[in-house]
């Protein structure tokens, strides 16, 4: 039988390595600053497709070798885990990008807050954002932007103007439901000049379905 302490041969160094090599001095370090999910974090990351885990023992129905397949530790911050959902991820934002110029607008926190926030971040975050949304209105009114938003996943900060881009809650293949179709009917009623954009080709159907809506011949 295969030993279980032999997995197959990697190429290449990974952040395991990094974490397994360095993340003990780091933590020793650190360790009075770091968040129980990054400690988490690092120690998943470690574990990860390890014995530590467990795994499953392969059989070649050719040659009859064995092999051991160590279970992966599904973190969300591993990317030895998440790098396709990721990859795929960054297509599908790409995919949803207008043939425009874009600015990257990123907020920070002072250094004298740092510690407060990481004490209350469901707090402090989250009036953090609102006062950055309140930032963008105000932004958007001053210099008359539009707000562009998936209604189904934000609010938009230019309600005068409405331009909606639905993308899919479930990604690029998303179809919308009566519901969500009746909801943005709901959203648009009696706004002037509304745009409603359906991106990407499978939408095509849910278009159709929301003009009969808007012409009183659906849902």
């Amino acid at each position: 039988m295969a030993d279980p302490r032999v997995g197959p041969p990697r190429a290449g160094i990974g952040l395991a390595d990094v974490v397994r090599r360095f993340g003990p001095q780091y933590t020793a370090q650190y360790g009075e600053r770091m968040m129980p999910s990054q400690e988490k974090a690092l120690s998943d990351i470690a574990a990860c497709c390890t014995p530590a885990l467990g795994g499953r023992l392969y059989r070649c129905d050719d040659c009859d070798e064995t092999f051991w397949r160590y279970h992966c530790c599904r973190n969300r911050a591993c990317p030895k885990c998440h790098a396709g959902q990721t990859q795929q991820w960054l297509q599908e934002r790409q995919a949803e990008l207008l043939p425009c110029a874009y600015f990257h607008a990123v907020v920070t926190v002072p250094k004298e807050l740092r510690a407060a926030f990481r004490r209350d971040q469901k707090l402090l975050y989250g009036l953090l954002m609102r006062v950055s949304a309140g930032a963008v209105t105000e932004l958007c009114a001053e210099l008359d932007l539009v707000h562009v938003v998936d209604p189904m996943q934000t609010e938009t900060v230019t309600p005068k103007q409405t331009y909606y881009r639905l993308h899919g809650t479930t990604g690029s293949r998303h179809v919308h439901t009566d519901d969500e179709l009746r909801r943005l009917h709901d959203l648009v009623d009696g706004r002037p000049s509304p745009y409603v954009m359906f991106n990407n080709l499978p939408r095509v159907g849910d278009a159709e379905r929301f003009l009969a809506l808007l012409a009183g011949t659906g849902g």
